[in-house]
């Protein structure tokens, strides 16, 4: 396990509240644009060929990727490009151009076009993608990678079957989770079983999946996991919750932190047995020091085999994470409280939050992109 590297070169005595403001400033909230797909695979028989290859895609025949590109340079407008691309579908699929009868009815045609659309021009560059395997006993999340649709190369074709290259998009796996380590809500939105399905009401659900603390809808999520796998006890599960809040109402008062109060907070909690615990506020000062009053209570600044030269802000969160550690130390009374927190965390074997790094990296890589 190595030790995070902190720089000394911090004005100690700089007020916290600027301290918090600073980083709060910092940390780009996801953006409103950014939208949440759901991509079948055919009941699981492409989730393999998507995966080890780093694409999704749909396979439709109805109307060819050159012919979609002669459509769109015709119609920029977005209405009458979607009632092209129906009818060139509803044409596919007219057997009779006597009589007009088709193969398929006009609802499935309908469903096919807008499948095509939103494939085709809704899923975007920065938007994440879900795809189940068979019976969804495993889910893979990802990162769309590129707005048009893929250009692959004949190595890359030779890589899977020809019949899927028609309307794909690169995507760069974040991770793939079996079923039972998933929140139980992530597959209430498996109840559509369109090719792809916009899911952004899941949002929430979804981003608390892949990351630990994450701004969203203006309101600030912190997300502590809980691993214990047995029945989760009443007393473990509220004395955790009861022992930590009076642990961040003594910090906030030691560092005389302004306009946080943990009785803004909410509480979502998602756990039968392994499962979530979500801490979010209006309040991202106070969802800031919940982080970093969590990460020095619950284990200290050791993030397995991840080592960190710290620059800038991330020194201003040493300076809050120093102070609270001492704070942390100073009285037996206190000392005692750790105790029962950490015997608490013990019996419900909560993870130590490692978002410090995601934090800073979040300010790192999104300081200079346009929101």
């Amino acid at each position: 396990m190595i030790l995070i590297i902190f720089e000394k070169n911090i004005n100690m005595t700089m007020d916290y509240n600027n301290i918090l403001d600073m980083i709060v400033e910092n940390v780009k909230p996801i953006s409103g644009n950014k939208r949440y797909w759901l991509i079948r695979t055919q009941g699981g028989e492409l989730f393999d060929t998507f995966y080890e290859n780093n694409f999704v895609g749909l396979d439709h025949q109805a109307i060819s990727l050159g012919e979609l590109s002669v459509l769109r340079t015709r119609y920029l407008d977005d209405f009458k490009f979607h009632s092209a691309i129906k009818e060139a579908v509803t044409d596919f699929y007219t057997e009779d151009l006597e009589t007009g009868e088709k193969s398929l009815a006009d609802r499935t045609i309908t469903l096919i076009a807008n499948q095509i659309y939103k494939f085709y021009r809704q899923v975007k560059k920065g938007d994440i993608v879900i795809i189940p395997s068979y019976s969804s006993t495993k889910v893979a999340f990802g990162e769309v990678l590129e707005s048009n649709i893929a250009s692959f190369n004949e190595g890359e074709l030779r890589q899977f079957d020809h019949s899927i290259q028609f309307l794909n998009k690169r995507v760069k796996w974040i991770k793939e989770f079996d079923r039972r380590d998933l929140d139980p809500n992530i597959f209430k939105m498996f109840t559509a079983h369109q090719a792809i399905n916009e899911v952004n009401k899941y949002a929430h659900v979804i981003e608390r999946t892949l990351q630990d603390f994450f701004i969203l809808d203006n309101k600030a999520h912190l997300i502590i996991n809980v691993q214990q796998r047995a029945e989760i006890n009443a007393r473990g599960l509220f004395g955790l919750g009861n022992n930590f809040l009076d642990i961040l109402d003594g910090v906030i008062a030691h560092l005389e932190i302004e306009g946080v109060d943990t009785n803004d907070f909410q509480v979502e909690v998602n756990i039968n047995s392994r499962g979530k615990i979500d801490l979010k506020s209006l309040s991202k000062k106070g969802t800031v020091i919940a982080l970093i009053t969590l990460s020095v209570f619950g284990g200290g600044f050791e993030y397995g085999d991840f080592s960190l030269k710290t620059e800038g802000l991330v020194g201003f969160v040493q300076a809050v994470g120093n102070a609270i550690s001492d704070y942390k130390d100073r009285e037996q009374t206190r000392n005692m409280q750790v105790q029962i927190f950490n015997e608490y965390k013990r019996k419900l074997d909560v993870k130590n939050v490692d978002d410090m790094i995601k934090v800073m990296k979040q300010i790192d890589e999104n300081k200079d992109k346009p929101k």
